[in-house]
Order: structure tokens, then C-alpha cells, then sequence
């Protein structure tokens, strides 16, 4: 998955950084046949030098899901807007071994690898409703949380 997680990266300006793929259309950059009814966002996570925190709210009722990857490509998570009991998400990713300050109501994902892949899925039903899907990407925020000390 090294060269996905490069791709990425160069494509947000480095690791944890949120790329919104903002055209709902069959053929994007390198990406064979993606699917032109879900506008995603990717992110290449690091935390090897801090854990990552994802806030953001969901497009319920409209599907919405977020994925973590480890470097080896197996799913370690996943959440959908069927499993929350709010349309907002707070999800923090850190290293395995590492101690970070457990935030109230987030979900906290240890990773086993240092890197990885975040990969969130929204539904556009219908074109005319692409713009409430761009401000949903808009306010996602993506913060770096540092690790306690040992």
C-alpha cells in the first residue's frame, strides 16, 4: 500500500491531511472506474510522531461510512452513518503502544502500523445535491493530537 499512501500524501501536501475529491464523474485522475455516486476523502495518516483526530458530521440520511487502513491494507475500522447515534463523528487514530488523552465521546482506533489510509465514502444521490456534500467536506477538521509521556 506504499504506493497508495504516496499518492495520497502528494496529493494532500503530506500525510494527515483530508483530500476531497470534489467531481462526482467516472473518471478521476489515476483511479480506474471510481464510482461516480460517492464523493470521497482520503487521507494518508502518520502517527508516528502524533496521533490523528478526525471531527466532522455525517450526510444522514444520505450514506456516509469512514474506513481506516493500515500499511498492510487490511481494514483495522469502520464506521457508517448507521452506527452512530449523533450525525456528528470524533475519531482519534493512534499508534499501537502510544498513550494520547482519550477525548469524551471519541472513538479512539489503534493502529498497528505507523501509517495507513482513512477513507471516507458520501453518497451523492443526484448531482443538483453536490453542494451540501462540498460544505460537508468543508468542515471536516483533521488535528494532530500529541502523545503522552511516558
Amino acid at each position: 500500500m506504499t504506493h497508495i499512501e504516496s499518492r495520497v500524501r502528494q496529493a494532500g501536501g503530506g500525510a494527515n491531511t483530508c483530500v476531497h475529491r470534489r467531481d462526482p464523474t467516472p473518471t478521476v485522475g489515476r483511479i480506474r472506474r471510481p464510482n461516480p455516486d460517492i464523493l470521497p476523502t482520503t487521507m494518508a495518516y502518520d502517527v508516528s510522531q502524533s496521533a490523528v483526530r478526525l471531527t466532522g458530521v455525517t450526510t444522514s440520511p444520505r450514506y456516509w461510512s469512514l474506513s481506516v487502513f493500515q500499511h498492510n491494507s487490511d481494514n483495522i475500522f469502520v464506521l457508517n452513518d448507521r452506527d452512530l447515534r449523533s450525525p456528528s463523528f470524533d475519531v482519534v487514530i493512534f499508534a499501537a503502544g502510544r498513550q494520547v488523552q482519550e477525548r469524551e465521546g471519541a472513538i479512539m482506533i489503534e493502529s498497528p502500523s505507523d501509517t495507513g489510509i482513512v477513507l471516507i465514502r458520501r453518497f451523492l444521490p443526484d448531482e443538483d445535491e453536490i453542494e451540501p456534500i462540498l460544505a460537508n467536506q468543508n468542515a471536516m477538521i483533521c488535528d494532530l493530537l500529541p502523545y503522552k509521556l511516558k
